[in-house]
Protein backbone atom coordinates (compact mmCIF):
# COMPACT_ATOMS: atom_id res chain seq x y z
CA UNK A 1 0.00 0.00 0.00
CA UNK A 2 2.83 2.36 0.89
CA UNK A 3 4.52 1.74 -2.47
CA UNK A 4 1.24 2.39 -4.31
CA UNK A 5 0.77 5.62 -2.35
CA UNK A 6 4.30 6.77 -3.21
CA UNK A 7 3.76 5.98 -6.90
CA UNK A 8 0.46 7.87 -6.94
CA UNK A 9 2.11 10.80 -5.18
CA UNK A 10 4.93 10.83 -7.76
CA UNK A 11 2.48 10.79 -10.69
CA UNK A 12 0.46 13.60 -9.08
CA UNK A 13 3.53 15.78 -8.47
CA UNK A 14 4.75 15.21 -12.03
CA UNK A 15 1.34 16.19 -13.43
CA UNK A 16 1.16 19.17 -11.08
CA UNK A 17 4.58 20.47 -12.16
CA UNK A 18 3.67 20.00 -15.83
CA UNK A 19 0.40 21.85 -15.32
CA UNK A 20 2.20 24.66 -13.49
CA UNK A 21 4.84 24.94 -16.23
CA UNK A 22 2.18 25.11 -18.94
CA UNK A 23 0.24 27.70 -16.93
CA UNK A 24 3.24 30.01 -16.53
CA UNK A 25 4.14 29.51 -20.21
CA UNK A 26 0.61 30.60 -21.10
CA UNK A 27 0.90 33.68 -18.86
CA UNK A 28 4.17 34.68 -20.52
CA UNK A 29 2.56 34.52 -23.96
CA UNK A 30 -0.19 36.89 -22.79
CA UNK A 31 2.08 39.58 -21.35
CA UNK A 32 4.76 39.81 -24.05
CA UNK A 33 4.00 41.77 -27.24
CA UNK A 34 2.24 39.56 -29.80
CA UNK A 35 2.79 36.50 -27.59
CA UNK A 36 -0.93 35.66 -27.66
CA UNK A 37 -0.83 34.90 -31.42
CA UNK A 38 0.93 31.60 -30.69
CA UNK A 39 -2.23 29.87 -29.48
CA UNK A 40 -5.22 31.63 -31.05
CA UNK A 41 -7.35 31.07 -34.12
CA UNK A 42 -9.13 32.77 -35.81
CA UNK A 43 -6.87 35.79 -35.97
CA UNK A 44 -6.53 38.92 -38.10
CA UNK A 45 -5.65 38.31 -41.72
CA UNK A 46 -2.01 38.57 -42.78
CA UNK A 47 -2.99 41.52 -44.99
CA UNK A 48 -4.53 43.38 -42.04
CA UNK A 49 -1.43 42.77 -39.91
CA UNK A 50 0.77 44.04 -42.75
CA UNK A 51 -1.35 47.19 -43.04
CA UNK A 52 -0.91 47.79 -39.31
CA UNK A 53 2.87 47.33 -39.64
CA UNK A 54 2.91 49.91 -42.45
CA UNK A 55 0.84 52.35 -40.38
CA UNK A 56 3.23 52.07 -37.40
CA UNK A 57 6.26 52.46 -39.66
CA UNK A 58 4.87 55.68 -41.14
CA UNK A 59 4.21 57.07 -37.67
CA UNK A 60 7.75 56.34 -36.45
CA UNK A 61 10.05 56.98 -39.42
CA UNK A 62 10.10 60.78 -39.05
CA UNK A 63 9.42 60.92 -35.33
CA UNK A 64 11.51 63.51 -33.48
CA UNK A 65 13.31 61.51 -30.82
CA UNK A 66 15.89 61.83 -28.08
CA UNK A 67 18.60 59.21 -27.58
CA UNK A 68 16.53 56.85 -25.39
CA UNK A 69 13.58 56.99 -27.74
CA UNK A 70 15.89 56.07 -30.61
CA UNK A 71 17.54 53.27 -28.63
CA UNK A 72 14.16 51.73 -27.76
CA UNK A 73 12.51 52.45 -31.13
CA UNK A 74 12.29 48.78 -32.12
CA UNK A 75 10.59 48.04 -28.78
CA UNK A 76 8.18 50.90 -29.41
CA UNK A 77 7.47 49.64 -32.92
CA UNK A 78 6.50 46.20 -31.57
CA UNK A 79 4.46 47.81 -28.79
CA UNK A 80 2.44 49.93 -31.24
CA UNK A 81 1.91 47.02 -33.65
CA UNK A 82 0.73 44.88 -30.73
CA UNK A 83 -1.57 47.66 -29.50
CA UNK A 84 -3.26 48.15 -32.88
CA UNK A 85 -3.56 44.41 -33.50
CA UNK A 86 -5.29 43.90 -30.16
CA UNK A 87 -7.57 46.87 -30.82
CA UNK A 88 -8.62 45.35 -34.16
CA UNK A 89 -8.82 41.74 -32.90
CA UNK A 90 -11.25 42.57 -30.10
CA UNK A 91 -13.88 43.26 -32.78
CA UNK A 92 -13.64 39.71 -34.14
CA UNK A 93 -15.85 38.09 -31.49
CA UNK A 94 -17.08 38.25 -27.90
CA UNK A 95 -14.33 35.76 -27.01
CA UNK A 96 -11.70 38.11 -28.44
CA UNK A 97 -13.20 41.02 -26.48
CA UNK A 98 -12.88 38.96 -23.29
CA UNK A 99 -9.32 37.96 -24.24
CA UNK A 100 -8.53 41.66 -24.86
CA UNK A 101 -9.61 42.57 -21.32
CA UNK A 102 -7.77 39.63 -19.73
CA UNK A 103 -4.54 40.46 -21.58
CA UNK A 104 -4.66 44.09 -20.44
CA UNK A 105 -5.35 43.07 -16.85
CA UNK A 106 -2.47 40.57 -16.86
CA UNK A 107 -0.12 43.15 -18.39
CA UNK A 108 -1.06 45.76 -15.79
CA UNK A 109 -0.22 43.28 -13.02
CA UNK A 110 2.96 42.22 -14.83
CA UNK A 111 4.20 45.82 -15.12
CA UNK A 112 3.36 46.54 -11.48
CA UNK A 113 5.25 43.44 -10.32
CA UNK A 114 8.19 44.36 -12.55
CA UNK A 115 8.40 47.85 -11.03
CA UNK A 116 8.16 46.36 -7.54
CA UNK A 117 11.04 43.99 -8.34
CA UNK A 118 13.13 46.94 -9.52
CA UNK A 119 12.58 48.58 -6.13
CA UNK A 120 13.20 45.50 -3.98
CA UNK A 121 15.88 43.48 -5.73
CA UNK A 122 19.42 44.31 -6.81
CA UNK A 123 20.19 43.50 -10.47
CA UNK A 124 23.10 41.14 -11.15
CA UNK A 125 26.59 42.27 -12.09
CA UNK A 126 27.25 42.82 -15.80
CA UNK A 127 30.56 42.07 -17.51
CA UNK A 128 32.16 43.39 -20.67
CA UNK A 129 33.88 40.61 -22.60
CA UNK A 130 36.11 41.22 -25.60
CA UNK A 131 37.06 38.62 -28.20
CA UNK A 132 40.17 39.60 -30.21
CA UNK A 133 40.70 37.83 -33.53
CA UNK A 134 41.96 38.33 -37.05
CA UNK A 135 45.26 39.95 -37.98
CA UNK A 136 46.46 41.35 -34.66
CA UNK A 137 49.42 42.98 -36.40
CA UNK A 138 47.13 45.00 -38.67
CA UNK A 139 47.26 48.77 -38.35
CA UNK A 140 43.51 48.93 -38.95
CA UNK A 141 40.92 47.78 -36.40
CA UNK A 142 37.30 46.66 -36.51
CA UNK A 143 35.20 46.98 -33.34
CA UNK A 144 31.96 45.02 -33.58
CA UNK A 145 28.91 43.96 -31.64
CA UNK A 146 27.79 40.50 -32.80
CA UNK A 147 26.03 39.28 -29.63
CA UNK A 148 28.18 36.16 -30.10
CA UNK A 149 25.98 35.04 -33.01
CA UNK A 150 27.62 33.37 -35.99
CA UNK A 151 25.33 35.07 -38.52
CA UNK A 152 26.55 38.47 -37.30
CA UNK A 153 30.26 37.61 -37.46
CA UNK A 154 30.60 38.93 -41.00
CA UNK A 155 32.85 41.96 -40.71
CA UNK A 156 36.29 40.38 -41.01
CA UNK A 157 35.67 37.78 -43.71
CA UNK A 158 39.28 37.27 -44.75
CA UNK A 159 40.84 37.97 -41.33
CA UNK A 160 42.40 41.05 -42.90
CA UNK A 161 41.90 43.31 -39.87
CA UNK A 162 42.27 43.09 -36.11
CA UNK A 163 38.76 42.53 -34.76
CA UNK A 164 37.50 43.44 -31.28
CA UNK A 165 34.10 41.85 -30.60
CA UNK A 166 32.31 43.38 -27.58
CA UNK A 167 29.78 41.42 -25.53
CA UNK A 168 27.87 42.42 -22.37
CA UNK A 169 26.48 39.57 -20.27
CA UNK A 170 26.05 38.33 -16.70
CA UNK A 171 29.22 36.24 -17.02
CA UNK A 172 32.21 36.19 -19.31
CA UNK A 173 31.52 33.83 -22.20
CA UNK A 174 34.00 31.30 -23.58
CA UNK A 175 36.40 32.93 -25.99
CA UNK A 176 35.99 36.38 -24.46
CA UNK A 177 38.38 38.21 -22.14
CA UNK A 178 36.96 40.17 -19.22
CA UNK A 179 37.68 43.89 -19.62
CA UNK A 180 35.30 45.52 -17.12
CA UNK A 181 32.38 44.78 -14.83
CA UNK A 182 29.47 46.89 -13.63
CA UNK A 183 27.27 46.62 -10.57
CA UNK A 184 24.47 49.17 -10.88
CA UNK A 185 24.54 51.81 -8.13
CA UNK A 186 21.48 53.25 -6.43
CA UNK A 187 21.70 56.36 -8.65
CA UNK A 188 21.89 54.26 -11.83
CA UNK A 189 19.00 52.06 -10.64
CA UNK A 190 16.95 55.23 -10.10
CA UNK A 191 17.70 56.18 -13.71
CA UNK A 192 16.53 52.70 -14.76
CA UNK A 193 13.29 53.17 -12.82
CA UNK A 194 12.67 56.47 -14.63
CA UNK A 195 13.14 54.67 -17.94
CA UNK A 196 10.72 51.95 -16.85
CA UNK A 197 8.06 54.56 -16.01
CA UNK A 198 8.66 56.19 -19.39
CA UNK A 199 8.65 52.88 -21.31
CA UNK A 200 6.43 50.60 -19.16
CA UNK A 201 6.18 48.00 -21.96
CA UNK A 202 9.93 47.25 -21.76
CA UNK A 203 10.96 44.65 -19.17
CA UNK A 204 13.29 45.75 -16.39
CA UNK A 205 15.92 43.18 -17.42
CA UNK A 206 16.23 44.88 -20.82
CA UNK A 207 16.47 48.32 -19.21
CA UNK A 208 19.14 47.17 -16.75
CA UNK A 209 21.06 45.53 -19.59
CA UNK A 210 21.04 48.58 -21.85
CA UNK A 211 22.05 50.99 -19.05
CA UNK A 212 24.86 48.65 -17.94
CA UNK A 213 25.92 48.27 -21.59
CA UNK A 214 26.14 52.04 -21.93
CA UNK A 215 28.57 52.17 -19.00
CA UNK A 216 30.62 49.15 -20.09
CA UNK A 217 30.81 50.02 -23.79
CA UNK A 218 32.08 53.48 -22.80
CA UNK A 219 34.89 51.83 -20.82
CA UNK A 220 35.66 49.52 -23.74
CA UNK A 221 35.90 52.39 -26.23
CA UNK A 222 38.02 54.43 -23.81
CA UNK A 223 40.60 51.64 -23.87
CA UNK A 224 40.73 51.81 -27.67
CA UNK A 225 41.00 55.57 -28.12
CA UNK A 226 44.61 55.11 -29.26
CA UNK A 227 43.38 53.27 -32.41
CA UNK A 228 40.37 55.53 -33.07
CA UNK A 229 41.91 57.16 -36.15
CA UNK A 230 42.48 53.75 -37.78
CA UNK A 231 39.28 51.99 -36.71
CA UNK A 232 35.65 51.46 -37.65
CA UNK A 233 32.72 50.36 -35.50
CA UNK A 234 30.32 47.81 -37.03
CA UNK A 235 26.90 46.33 -36.33
CA UNK A 236 24.75 44.02 -38.41
CA UNK A 237 21.39 45.80 -38.89
CA UNK A 238 21.74 47.61 -35.54
CA UNK A 239 18.06 47.34 -34.57
CA UNK A 240 18.19 45.88 -31.04
CA UNK A 241 18.46 48.14 -28.02
CA UNK A 242 21.93 46.79 -27.12
CA UNK A 243 23.21 47.24 -30.71
CA UNK A 244 21.90 50.81 -30.70
CA UNK A 245 23.52 51.70 -27.36
CA UNK A 246 26.74 50.21 -28.78
CA UNK A 247 26.53 52.57 -31.76
CA UNK A 248 25.46 55.50 -29.57
CA UNK A 249 28.40 55.03 -27.18
CA UNK A 250 30.84 54.63 -30.08
CA UNK A 251 29.65 57.93 -31.53
CA UNK A 252 30.16 59.74 -28.24
CA UNK A 253 33.72 58.39 -28.17
CA UNK A 254 34.37 59.75 -31.65
CA UNK A 255 34.50 56.46 -33.61
CA UNK A 256 33.28 56.03 -37.19
CA UNK A 257 30.08 53.92 -37.12
CA UNK A 258 28.82 51.53 -39.79
CA UNK A 259 25.70 49.38 -40.10
CA UNK A 260 25.61 46.54 -42.64
CA UNK A 261 22.53 44.83 -44.07
CA UNK A 262 23.20 41.45 -45.68
CA UNK A 263 20.04 40.99 -47.76
CA UNK A 264 19.90 41.59 -51.52
CA UNK A 265 16.89 43.87 -50.95
CA UNK A 266 15.49 45.62 -47.90
CA UNK A 267 12.16 44.23 -46.74
CA UNK A 268 9.29 46.70 -46.15
CA UNK A 269 8.95 48.75 -42.95
CA UNK A 270 12.61 48.64 -41.87
CA UNK A 271 13.60 51.45 -39.49
CA UNK A 272 17.29 52.06 -40.05
CA UNK A 273 19.25 53.27 -37.01
CA UNK A 274 20.11 56.97 -36.91
CA UNK A 275 23.28 56.37 -34.88
CA UNK A 276 25.60 55.61 -37.77
CA UNK A 277 27.62 57.51 -40.35
CA UNK A 278 27.55 54.77 -43.02
CA UNK A 279 24.80 52.38 -44.04
CA UNK A 280 26.00 49.50 -46.23
CA UNK A 281 23.47 47.78 -48.52
CA UNK A 282 23.79 44.90 -50.95
CA UNK A 283 21.50 46.46 -53.54
CA UNK A 284 19.31 49.53 -53.99
CA UNK A 285 16.76 47.79 -56.22
CA UNK A 286 13.83 48.40 -53.84
CA UNK A 287 12.90 51.75 -52.30
CA UNK A 288 13.53 52.20 -48.58
CA UNK A 289 13.39 55.10 -46.15
CA UNK A 290 16.79 56.61 -45.42
CA UNK A 291 17.87 59.33 -43.00
CA UNK A 292 19.24 62.39 -44.81
CA UNK A 293 22.41 62.55 -42.70
CA UNK A 294 23.41 58.91 -43.33
CA UNK A 295 25.89 58.06 -46.08
CA UNK A 296 24.65 55.04 -48.07
CA UNK A 297 27.15 52.65 -49.69
CA UNK A 298 25.76 50.06 -52.14
CA UNK A 299 28.02 47.03 -52.69
CA UNK A 300 26.12 45.58 -55.68
CA UNK A 301 27.26 42.16 -54.51
CA UNK A 302 26.60 39.89 -51.54
CA UNK A 303 29.97 38.83 -50.11
CA UNK A 304 28.24 37.32 -47.06
CA UNK A 305 26.62 34.44 -48.97
CA UNK A 306 28.48 32.06 -51.31
CA UNK A 307 25.74 32.52 -53.90
CA UNK A 308 27.91 32.16 -56.99
CA UNK A 309 29.21 28.75 -55.82
CA UNK A 310 25.69 27.42 -55.18
CA UNK A 311 24.18 28.92 -58.33
CA UNK A 312 26.54 27.09 -60.72
CA UNK A 313 25.69 23.69 -59.17
CA UNK A 314 22.80 22.00 -61.00
CA UNK A 315 19.95 21.52 -58.48
CA UNK A 316 19.06 18.01 -57.45
CA UNK A 317 16.03 17.05 -59.51
CA UNK A 318 12.77 17.59 -57.63
CA UNK A 319 14.40 17.75 -54.21
CA UNK A 320 12.06 20.09 -52.35
CA UNK A 321 12.88 22.52 -49.59
CA UNK A 322 10.12 23.68 -47.24
CA UNK A 323 10.58 26.71 -45.02
CA UNK A 324 8.81 25.90 -41.76
CA UNK A 325 7.71 28.44 -39.19
CA UNK A 326 5.89 31.75 -39.08
CA UNK A 327 7.40 35.23 -38.80
CA UNK A 328 4.92 36.09 -36.00
CA UNK A 329 4.78 32.65 -34.33
CA UNK A 330 1.18 32.04 -35.42
CA UNK A 331 1.71 28.38 -34.66
CA UNK A 332 -1.89 27.19 -34.85
CA UNK A 333 -2.22 28.58 -38.37
CA UNK A 334 1.27 27.38 -39.28
CA UNK A 335 0.54 23.78 -38.35
CA UNK A 336 -2.56 23.81 -40.56
CA UNK A 337 -0.55 25.21 -43.48
CA UNK A 338 2.32 22.73 -42.95
CA UNK A 339 -0.06 19.81 -43.34
CA UNK A 340 -1.78 21.28 -46.39
CA UNK A 341 1.57 21.53 -48.18
CA UNK A 342 2.97 18.20 -46.94
CA UNK A 343 -0.25 16.36 -47.81
CA UNK A 344 -0.03 17.75 -51.34
CA UNK A 345 3.66 16.77 -51.64
CA UNK A 346 2.76 13.26 -50.42
CA UNK A 347 0.00 13.06 -53.04
CA UNK A 348 2.49 14.19 -55.72
CA UNK A 349 4.86 11.36 -54.73
CA UNK A 350 7.61 13.54 -53.27
CA UNK A 351 10.57 11.36 -52.27
CA UNK A 352 12.53 13.96 -50.27
CA UNK A 353 11.51 17.21 -48.64
CA UNK A 354 14.06 19.10 -46.54
CA UNK A 355 12.25 21.15 -43.92
CA UNK A 356 14.03 24.16 -42.42
CA UNK A 357 12.55 25.60 -39.21
CA UNK A 358 13.87 28.81 -37.69
CA UNK A 359 16.71 27.99 -35.22
CA UNK A 360 15.11 30.10 -32.45
CA UNK A 361 11.95 28.03 -32.69
CA UNK A 362 13.93 24.91 -31.80
CA UNK A 363 14.83 26.42 -28.42
CA UNK A 364 11.24 25.71 -27.33
CA UNK A 365 10.57 22.10 -26.27
CA UNK A 366 6.98 21.99 -27.51
CA UNK A 367 8.05 23.12 -30.98
CA UNK A 368 10.76 20.43 -31.07
CA UNK A 369 8.06 17.87 -30.20
CA UNK A 370 5.86 19.22 -33.00
CA UNK A 371 8.58 18.75 -35.62
CA UNK A 372 9.35 15.27 -34.33
CA UNK A 373 5.68 14.35 -34.80
CA UNK A 374 5.73 15.86 -38.28
CA UNK A 375 8.75 13.76 -39.31
CA UNK A 376 7.06 10.61 -37.99
CA UNK A 377 3.88 11.45 -39.89
CA UNK A 378 5.58 12.24 -43.22
CA UNK A 379 8.33 9.72 -44.00
CA UNK A 380 9.77 11.82 -46.86
CA UNK A 381 10.36 14.84 -44.58
CA UNK A 382 13.78 15.53 -43.05
CA UNK A 383 14.97 18.58 -41.14
CA UNK A 384 17.96 20.55 -42.40
CA UNK A 385 19.55 22.91 -39.87
CA UNK A 386 22.95 23.62 -41.41
CA UNK A 387 24.35 26.64 -43.21
CA UNK A 388 22.10 28.28 -45.85
CA UNK A 389 24.53 27.34 -48.64
CA UNK A 390 24.31 23.63 -47.72
CA UNK A 391 20.51 23.71 -47.58
CA UNK A 392 20.19 25.56 -50.90
CA UNK A 393 22.70 23.25 -52.62
CA UNK A 394 20.58 20.22 -51.69
CA UNK A 395 17.26 21.48 -53.11
CA UNK A 396 15.84 22.44 -56.50
CA UNK A 397 12.75 24.34 -55.33
CA UNK A 398 11.92 26.14 -52.09
CA UNK A 399 8.33 26.33 -50.85
CA UNK A 400 7.43 29.16 -48.47
CA UNK A 401 4.24 30.56 -46.96
CA UNK A 402 5.46 33.45 -44.84
CA UNK A 403 7.84 36.41 -45.14
CA UNK A 404 11.44 35.24 -44.95
CA UNK A 405 14.97 36.32 -45.82
CA UNK A 406 15.53 32.79 -47.16
CA UNK A 407 13.38 33.68 -50.18
CA UNK A 408 15.97 36.25 -51.26
CA UNK A 409 18.88 33.91 -50.54
CA UNK A 410 17.30 31.05 -52.50
CA UNK A 411 16.60 33.16 -55.58
CA UNK A 412 20.08 34.66 -55.48
CA UNK A 413 21.45 31.09 -55.45
CA UNK A 414 19.44 30.22 -58.60
CA UNK A 415 16.87 28.11 -56.76
CA UNK A 416 13.21 28.34 -57.71
CA UNK A 417 10.76 29.59 -55.09
CA UNK A 418 7.05 28.81 -54.85
CA UNK A 419 5.16 30.94 -52.35
CA UNK A 420 1.89 29.44 -51.17
CA UNK A 421 -0.44 32.29 -50.27
CA UNK A 422 -2.65 31.28 -47.37
CA UNK A 423 -4.75 34.35 -48.17
CA UNK A 424 -5.70 34.92 -51.78
CA UNK A 425 -5.17 38.68 -51.70
CA UNK A 426 -1.87 38.91 -49.82
CA UNK A 427 1.63 37.84 -50.84
CA UNK A 428 4.12 38.07 -47.92
CA UNK A 429 7.14 38.22 -50.27
CA UNK A 430 5.52 40.19 -53.10
CA UNK A 431 8.08 43.00 -53.41
CA UNK A 432 11.01 40.63 -53.99
CA UNK A 433 9.11 38.06 -56.05
CA UNK A 434 8.26 40.90 -58.47
CA UNK A 435 12.00 41.19 -59.16
CA UNK A 436 12.54 37.45 -59.61
CA UNK A 437 11.97 37.30 -63.39
CA UNK A 438 9.63 34.33 -62.73
CA UNK A 439 12.27 32.32 -60.88
CA UNK A 440 9.88 32.83 -57.96
CA UNK A 441 6.11 32.49 -58.26
CA UNK A 442 3.16 32.87 -55.90
CA UNK A 443 0.09 30.62 -55.83
CA UNK A 444 -3.08 30.73 -53.76
CA UNK A 445 -4.40 27.30 -54.80
CA UNK A 446 -2.40 24.36 -53.45
CA UNK A 447 -3.49 22.26 -56.46
CA UNK A 448 -1.14 24.39 -58.61
CA UNK A 449 1.90 23.36 -56.55
CA UNK A 450 2.75 20.28 -58.61
CA UNK A 451 2.44 22.20 -61.87
CA UNK A 452 4.87 24.91 -60.70
CA UNK A 453 7.43 22.36 -59.44
CA UNK A 454 7.24 20.37 -62.70
CA UNK A 455 7.49 23.47 -64.87
CA UNK A 456 10.70 24.67 -63.25
CA UNK A 457 12.19 21.15 -63.08
CA UNK A 458 11.57 20.67 -66.81
CA UNK A 459 13.69 23.68 -67.77
CA UNK A 460 17.20 23.08 -69.03
CA UNK A 461 20.19 24.50 -67.20
CA UNK A 462 20.64 27.17 -69.89
CA UNK A 463 16.97 28.21 -69.65
CA UNK A 464 17.16 28.40 -65.88
CA UNK A 465 20.38 30.42 -66.00
CA UNK A 466 18.77 32.86 -68.42
CA UNK A 467 15.91 33.45 -65.96
CA UNK A 468 18.39 33.81 -63.10
CA UNK A 469 20.46 36.36 -65.02
CA UNK A 470 17.27 38.41 -65.45
CA UNK A 471 16.83 38.37 -61.67
CA UNK A 472 20.42 39.55 -61.16
CA UNK A 473 19.84 42.37 -63.64
CA UNK A 474 16.78 43.47 -61.66
CA UNK A 475 18.89 43.44 -58.48
CA UNK A 476 21.69 45.43 -60.14
CA UNK A 477 24.08 42.52 -59.41
CA UNK A 478 26.46 40.66 -61.69
CA UNK A 479 28.13 37.26 -61.63
CA UNK A 480 31.31 38.71 -63.11
CA UNK A 481 31.51 41.83 -60.93
CA UNK A 482 32.80 40.77 -57.52
CA UNK A 483 33.16 43.44 -54.85
CA UNK A 484 36.50 44.01 -53.11
CA UNK A 485 35.27 44.21 -49.51
CA UNK A 486 38.67 45.22 -48.11
CA UNK A 487 38.86 48.14 -50.55
CA UNK A 488 35.39 49.33 -49.49
CA UNK A 489 36.35 49.04 -45.82
CA UNK A 490 39.64 50.87 -46.31
CA UNK A 491 38.10 53.66 -48.37
CA UNK A 492 34.86 54.32 -46.50
CA UNK A 493 34.31 52.30 -43.32
CA UNK A 494 37.63 52.50 -41.47
CA UNK A 495 39.40 55.78 -40.87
Amino acid sequence: MLDLFEQSKGVFMKSYKLYLTNFFTYLRTQVKPLGYVENVVPFLSQKKVYEIECLVFESLKDEAVDSWNEIFKRNKQLFLIDKLILKSARKLSVLWLFRFMVIHLLRFIYIAVDILQMLLFTPPTYHLGVNISGNKASKKTIIAYTNNRSRSKIFNIDGHYCLYDFLVSHFVRDGYQSRASCKLSFKVRAECLKLKLRFPYIHSDDIFQVVASKILFAKGFDELLNVREDAGVFSREGVTHVAKIFLYTAGRAGFLRNVIYTLPAITPNVLFPRECENLVLISDCLPCYLHSDTNVIVLRDNPYLQWRDVAVLPPIKKSIGLLLGDDMNRWVEQEITDRIILDKLKFLGCSLCLGRPHPQELTRPHRVKYYKRLIEEYAFLKLELGEPEKFLTDISTLIVYTKSTMVQEALLCNRAVVEYRVEHGHSPNESFLNLSNNLGVSISDIDFLGREIDEMSSKSISQRNLIWEGLLKNLNLSVASKVDVAAIFDRHLIR
